[in-house]
């Protein structure tokens, strides 16, 4: 913005020093009149690109909001992404685990502050693209309550709460906190914060049903024992 406008401000000085001199404009080899438009016309489209711009800045904004309210809905964290071509100040990006899929948006650091309340992400990206990332948005409906099937269950080391059908005393089965692992080059559903000094894990047995961990309490925020230290 300030080049255009030093810009206009030397065409300006080379306008009327030519008139003076010449009585004409050999700068351009145009009248004054003609020279005196174009530089009307390029200050004009600069205060008109200045004002593009703001109103660009008030878009991302009103979407990175949206953005914010979403990521309080679903597991999600921020991360540095560092991408060729992009300036420094777009690198942070928050990721969503939807349903549907994992979707990010990146942000600038001046509206960092709408998710500052999230969490490190620790999950790679997955690839999606930015048609990808809509698709999954799109698919989105309206999160079931209450319990529901194990098949339907995110097996990407994400923390759960499973019901294990498997009768403990006088009760038929009870809840466990689980994430799906590997074990023994098996795949199961290991108990949080279980695994023993020789590597081994205490597994849900049975789990029939599963549900989302509730966030926790307040502002506190907790590492997943599934991610590597």
């Amino acid at each position: 913005m300030t080049y255009h406008k030093d810009l206009i401000a030397r065409t300006r000085q080379a306008v009327e020093a030519d008139n003076k001199k010449y009585g004409y404009i050999s700068t351009f080899n145009m009248p004054k009149a003609d020279a005196t438009i174009l530089c009307d016309a390029l200050e004009a489209l600069t205060a008109n690109l200045g004002e593009m711009r703001q109103r660009k800045d008030s878009a991302y904004e009103e979407r990175n909001k949206v953005v914010s309210a979403l990521a309080k809905l679903f597991p999600s964290g921020i991360a540095k992404t560092a991408i060729e071509g992009w300036s420094e100040d777009w690198h942070g990006c928050v990721y969503i685990d939807l349903p549907t899929g994992q979707v990010s948006w990146h942000f600038r650091e001046a509206q960092a502050h709408l998710f500052a309340g999230l969490p490190n992400y620790h999950k790679k990206w997955d690839g999606h693209d930015t048609p990808t990332k809509y698709r999954r948005l799109e698919a989105l409906t309206a999160a079931p309550t209450g319990w529901m099937p194990i098949e339907t269950a995110p097996k990407d080391g994400t923390e759960i709460l499973v019901w294990n059908a498997v009768p403990v005393g006088d009760a038929s089965g009870s809840v466990m906190c689980v994430y799906w692992n590997c074990v023994d080059r098996d795949w199961e559903w290991c108990v949080v914060y279980s695994q023993d000094y020789l590597g081994g894990y205490a597994t849900a047995s049975n789990p029939t049903h599963w549900m989302p961990l509730p966030p926790a309490p307040g502002a506190a925020t907790w590492r997943p024992s599934s991610v590597k230290k």
